[in-house]
């Protein structure tokens, strides 16, 4: 007899992330308002995203974009839903190895 699966909340989440119209349309979204700000930044010679960091001549030096990758600018749920089949959660070992295929 066969054994039900055992609850998994990354199963839910990772299938919510590959097949939602919500997820895609509040990526599509907040990348939009990304290209606006970036738009209206690179306007500014005296903009900056870090205030309390950026010091000295800044409006001189080149425009950085800064992102985090995963999930971002990066789908990374083929990686979970093979976790989810392995039984496994994220190491640096696996996910290296995924991503020297």
């Amino acid at each position: 007899m066969a054994q039900d699966p055992q609850p998994n909340d990354m199963l839910l989440a990772t299938l919510w992330n590959q097949t939602s119209v919500e997820y895609k349309g509040n990526a599509m979204t907040v990348y939009a308002l990304a290209k606006i700000r970036l738009d209206q930044a690179l306007a500014d010679k005296k903009w900056t995203g870090a205030p309390n960091e950026q010091k000295g001549d800044y409006q001189n030096l080149p425009p950085a974009v800064v992102l985090d990758v995963d999930e971002t600018v990066l789908d990374n749920s083929a990686y979970q839903v093979w976790n989810i089949k392995a039984g496994q959660s994220f190491s640096l070992k696996t996910w290296r190895c995924g991503m020297s295929r």
